[in-house]
C-alpha cells in the first residue's frame, strides 16, 4: 500500500490541493519500508488525483480536502482521512497503529480562501470545519 501526505517542511499541510510535496509512504505488513517525495507542479484537482494514481497511492491522510478534491480522489478509488496534524512520520505511523479512522471529511464551503490571505485561515485547527475527518 502507499501512503500520500501533503506535505509542508515536514508537516502535514493544511491545504491538500495548493500543497507543492507529498510524501509517499510505500507499507507492507503495517510497516514503512520506503519513503520518497513527488512534487505537485499541477496545481489542478483533477489532474492531482492523475498524479497520485499514477503513483500508486491508495490512500491519502491530510489536513484539509476541498470537494472538487474529495470528489475526484473517490473516483480514482483512492481513501483519504482528513483532520491529520504534526510530522508526516508521526502521522503514517498513528495510522497504521489503528488510531485514526475513516470518517467523512466535510468541506467548510469556503471555496479554498478565507478573508485573512489564504485558505484555512479562519478555520485551521477547528475539528468541525475545514479540518474535519479523522483525529487522534
Amino acid at each position: 500500500m502507499i501512503i500520500a501526505i501533503p506535505t509542508l517542511d515536514g508537516q502535514v499541510s493544511h491545504h491538500f490541493g495548493k500543497t507543492r510535496d507529498f510524501t509517499l509512504f510505500t507499507v507492507e505488513e503495517g510497516k514503512v519500508i520506503s519513503t520518497r517525495q513527488i512534487q505537485n507542479l499541477i496545481h489542478s484537482h483533477d489532474l492531482l488525483g492523475d498524479l497520485l494514481k499514477e503513483n500508486g497511492v491508495e490512500l491519502v491522510l491530510c489536513g484539509g480536502m476541498g470537494q472538487g478534491a474529495q470528489n475526484k480522489l473517490t473516483a480514482e478509488g483512492i481513501a483519504f482521512i482528513g483532520g491529520c496534524e504534526g510530522p508526516v512520520e508521526a502521522v503514517v505511523q498513528r495510522y497504521l497503529d489503528g488510531q485514526l479512522q475513516f470518517a467523512p471529511l466535510p468541506s467548510c464551503g469556503c471555496g479554498g480562501h478565507h478573508e485573512k490571505g489564504g485558505h484555512h485561515d479562519s478555520c485551521q485547527g477547528e475539528m468541525g470545519g475545514c479540518q474535519g475527518g479523522c483525529h487522534h
